[in-house]
């Protein structure tokens, strides 16, 4: 009769299953701490929306293309209006100390625009 020449081996790893617990706790941890963060940056940044004046309004289509009107904000030049689906332009701040560039229609460095008569805040 043949014989049997296979063992059992035990492999033992020391923390097994502990892994997949401690990177969903890490994980976890910073999902908290980035919600939290983006939260209270949201809450800090955040101002209800303003339309823009009626004469900017005037300017958007009745109809919404592929890609959103956006013009000068009259009377800053860091700021600028966007037209939506409802027919109004709504009014956006540039981030930081970025002026509303016309021409290429982006908030860019304030050396690169020219506001023309927007006063600079």
């Amino acid at each position: 009769e043949p014989r049997s020449t296979a063992r059992k081996v035990s492999v033992s790893v020391v923390g097994q299953g502990q892994e997949p617990r401690n990177t969903a706790r890490k994980m976890r941890t910073c999902f908290l701490l980035l919600t939290g963060t983006l939260l209270a940056a949201a809450a800090t940044t955040q101002k209800p929306p303003t339309v823009c004046p009626p004469e900017v309004s005037a300017l958007c289509p009745p109809e919404m293309g592929e890609f959103p009107e956006l013009y000068a904000y009259p009377d800053d030049c860091s700021k600028f209006c966007k037209c939506s689906l409802d027919g109004l332009a709504w009014e956006y701040d540039c981030p930081g100390t970025l002026l509303w560039d016309d021409e290429l229609k982006t908030c860019n460095y304030p050396e690169n625009v020219d506001c023309g008569t927007r006063p600079v805040p």
